[in-house]
């Protein structure tokens, strides 16, 4: 579904698009600009939704769920800076090994990577405006861009009553673009809507900074030895899991790596580790470049080798066969 209201001739237009997914690579390439990477933790099929409204003055707000754990790695664009606000859910994302739930408010600065795990059935709101237009207006208002104060790192802000009052505002504009057949006074003013939205985003921020700290959350222990631990593990991942080696690394038990993966993606990191393979299994089947490779030397480069287990795993994980997934590419 999408929709864009006539716009006079030279105005930006206001559209929007709601789509549904049974494949979240699929999903995973609708926030124009980021280069994004999904893996499905849980298992069963894939069924989602991204809702897009392109507004004017570079702003764009963006919508997405899906009915299952994923873990997303996102390279963000040079130019826009990302206001990440969880809608609803009943656990909370986690962003860099930091929590993010409806309290906070994900900063994300221009050309910025982060990796989050996202909650099945939850619902997250990404605000994309254009850093320039962002500088121009504090120097406009001779006020600090409120995002120079970021110090190029992603930060997770606890901010109750700005993230309550941002998500309520890009809500009401979303649902106007989606609902209504003909344009509303949301955006018939002089004043085009984007820039409206700017002003009131950048005012109520550089209010907020004025009144509490924004310096860096320091990461809890427990979220330091869970990355360092997957990083660890991405490193090995055709191998069985070497826990000598990541005591050895990390300078703690086996039993607080192993709590530290279940607090942070439910599953111990051998099922991590088996689910992470599994999704790379996935990615060379639907992929042009490994067409000439059979399904069983695929698997076996992930570390499958009993073909029968693979399968099964496979199965459960994505809701159809290895086979089905490659005839789903072909077609």
């Amino acid at each position: 579904m999408s929709y864009a209201p006539d716009c006079p001739e030279n105005e930006t237009r206001i559209a929007a698009r709601d789509q549904r997914f049974d494949d979240f690579d699929a999903q995973s390439e609708q926030l124009s600009g980021h280069d994004q990477q999904y893996c499905q933790l849980s298992s069963g099929g894939f069924r989602g939704r991204f809702v897009s409204a392109f507004l004017d003055d570079g702003v764009s707000l963006h919508l997405e769920t899906a009915n299952q754990a994923l873990e997303q790695h996102v390279g963000c664009p040079r130019d826009t800076v990302n206001i990440g606000l969880v809608i609803d859910g009943d656990r909370p994302f986690v962003v860099n090994g930091e929590p993010l739930d409806q309290t906070g408010m994900l900063i994300t600065p221009p050309g910025a990577e982060l990796s989050m795990f996202s909650p099945a059935g939850a619902t997250i709101l990404a605000i994309c405006l254009d850093h320039e237009r962002i500088r121009a207006w504090s120097a406009n208002e001779n006020l600090q861009d409120p995002f120079a104060i970021s110090r190029n790192h992603v930060s997770v802000q606890n901010a109750p009553m700005l993230a309550d009052s941002l998500r309520k505002s890009a809500l009401r504009i979303v649902r106007a673009i989606l609902q209504t057949e003909e344009p509303e006074d949301t955006w018939a003013e002089d004043v085009p809507v984007g820039r409206r939205f700017t002003s009131a985003v950048l005012a109520q921020l550089t209010l907020n900074q004025a009144l509490s700290s924004w310096d860096r959350p320091t990461a809890s222990e427990g979220s330091a030895v869970f990355e360092r631990a997957r990083a660890l593990l991405l490193q090995m991942p055709d191998g069985d899991i070497d826990y000598t080696m990541l005591r050895a690394e990390l300078g703690c038990s086996e039993r607080t790596i192993q709590k530290s993966f279940l607090r942070y993606t439910d599953m111990s990191p051998t099922q991590y580790l088996r689910t992470v393979r599994l999704n790379r299994v996935r990615r060379m089947l639907m992929s042009k470049s490994h067409r000439a490779s059979s399904i069983g030397d695929l698997a076996a480069r992930s570390g499958f080798w009993n073909w029968s287990r693979f399968s099964g795993f496979y199965k459960k994980q994505f809701d159809e066969l290895p086979s089905e997934t490659r005839l789903r590419a072909l077609s």
